[in-house]
C-alpha cells in the first residue's frame, strides 16, 4: 500500500481479499490492487484469472438495484456473487458470451464506465473499478 505521504507498506490480513472489498467500499477513490492471487495475463497463453469487488445491476419486479459482491474470472467462467448469497447470481462461461463492451452510467461509486456483457439469454451489467481493463480480459476469452 502507499499512503497519501509517498511511504509504502505492506498489509497482512487473514482476509486480504476482504480487507481490499472493505477499502474499495469506503473509498471508491482509491486505486486498490488485490496481489493476493490474480494472474492477469494478455499474452503469454496463461489461463488469465481476475477477482475484485463489484456491482451487480440486478433486476427486481419494482426496478433494477446494484448490489455489492465480487466479481471473479477463472479463464473459463465470469462470476458475481454477493457475501450473502450461496451461490453466483451470475454464472457464464465464456462460450455463452457474444460481446463485452462498455457504457457510461451511474453506479453507486458515481457516473463512470460499467462492463456490459451480452449473452444469447440477454445481458448483465457490472460495474468494476477499471471496466475496460476487464472487457478487454474477457474479449480475448470469447469464442470467435
Amino acid at each position: 500500500m502507499t499512503t497519501l505521504d509517498d511511504e509504502t507498506t505492506t498489509l497482512s490480513a487473514s482476509a486480504p481479499r476482504r480487507i481490499c472489498e472493505l477499502l474499495a467500499q469506503q473509498h471508491p477513490q482509491l486505486h486498490i490492487t488485490d496481489t493476493t492471487d490474480d494472474q492477469q495475463t494478455l499474452d503469454g497463453g496463461k489461463t488469465e484469472q481476475k477477482e475484485e469487488h463489484g456491482w451487480y445491476l440486478e433486476t427486481r419486479a419494482q426496478s433494477p438495484i446494484w448490489r455489492g459482491g465480487t466479481v471473479r474470472f477463472d479463464g473459463q467462467r465470469l462470476q458475481w456473487q454477493a457475501p450473502t448469497d450461496a451461490r453466483p447470481a451470475v454464472n457464464l462461461r465464456t462460450t455463452e458470451l457474444t460481446g463485452v463492451h462498455t457504457l457510461h452510467m451511474a453506479t453507486p461509486t458515481g457516473r463512470g464506465p460499467v462492463l456490459h456483457v451480452v449473452t444469447d439469454q440477454g445481458s448483465i451489467h457490472l460495474a468494476v473499478a477499471n471496466a475496460e481493463q476487464w472487457r478487454q480480459v474477457l474479449a480475448t476469452q470469447m469464442s470467435p
